[in-house]
């Protein structure tokens, strides 16, 4: 009886040091759980561009720069970093531009080197290189620059189009004739004259001249003339006439093609006639005695 009580005891003991580590376990589990989602809830995700590459991380560093320190991105002298798309605590974006050097051929065979970071258009702005309504570039302003990049601007000069009854003033850098129209917005018709043809290189000062030409139809009604048959009379003296037959004018419709040139009338071209009512011919005898 005695061994059966001692058994029991030891039994009892064993299940409650087995409650107690199962209870232990569960805590650690919890616990670690909880400081997972703590740490979980407390990150985000940022998006790191720099180099041409993109870096995407996970972290709950608050400022950027330890941001970047965490990707191994490092800021050198003249580099600019763009934080207008981050924000601390939110999924954002660290844009990194790099300072290198670049050659501008402006107007000149010879290129000069500047340093430059971010944009065409900002490199060039802090460069004191301004650009002008017409000129042209060999890229985009809105480009990132990059080492050894080369930036050819092309000047641009004044192009003149005058068309009906205005003047356009144009800035051009280069192209054709056709070009310099459609930056004027002027439209041309297959009948209309230029003073240059349409695939003409633009150059310095050139003018370019529009005249409209326009064709209408118009049908009017007019006069039929009668025409004269003459025959000879041989008893009559030669300064003598007789009328045999009296000449009656007729009517018709007759269509011209008329020509305007900058809305003037310059041509009418006949190009067809449709009697409406014959004329009567005249009969007229004249003397031979």
């Amino acid at each position: 009886m005695e061994t059966i009580k001692l058994t029991l005891k030891k039994i009892g003991s064993a299940i409650s040091k087995a409650k107690m580590k199962a209870i232990l376990i569960t805590v650690i589990v919890c616990f670690a759980a909880a400081t997972i989602y703590a740490a979980a809830a407390n990150s985000y995700s940022v998006k790191i561009i720099a180099d041409d590459t993109e870096i995407n991380i996970i972290t709950m560093r608050d400022s950027a720069e330890d941001v970047l320190n965490q990707a191994n991105v490092h800021i050198n002298k003249g580099d600019v970093v763009d934080l207008s798309d981050f924000s601390s605590g939110s999924k954002s974006t660290i844009t990194v531009y790099r300072a290198c050097i670049i050659t501008v051929y402006d107007g000149s065979e010879e290129g000069v080197k500047y340093p430059a970071v971010g944009s065409v258009e900002r490199s060039l702005s802090e460069n004191g290189i301004g650009l002008n309504d017409g000129d042209e570039l060999s890229c985009n302003k809105e480009d990132v620059v990059y080492e050894g990049m080369e930036i050819v601007i092309s000047r641009a000069f004044p192009v003149t189009v005058i068309a009906d009854g205005e003047t356009y003033n144009l800035n051009m850098a280069s192209g054709t004739v056709a070009d310099a129209l459609n930056k004027a917005v002027v439209t041309i018709d297959d009948n209309d004259i230029i003073s240059a043809s349409l695939d003409t290189a633009l150059t310095k000062g050139m003018k370019i001249k529009v005249t409209r030409v326009t064709y209408k139809e118009r049908t009017v009604d007019e006069v039929l003339p009668f025409t004269t048959q003459k025959k000879n009379n041989a008893n009559l003296y030669t300064d003598q006439s007789k009328t045999i037959q009296k000449g009656v004018n007729g009517r018709q419709n007759v269509t011209y093609k008329d020509k305007y040139v900058d809305g003037k009338l310059k041509e009418s071209v006949k190009i067809n006639a449709v009697v409406t009512k014959a004329a009567t011919e005249r009969i007229l005898e004249v003397g031979t005695k």
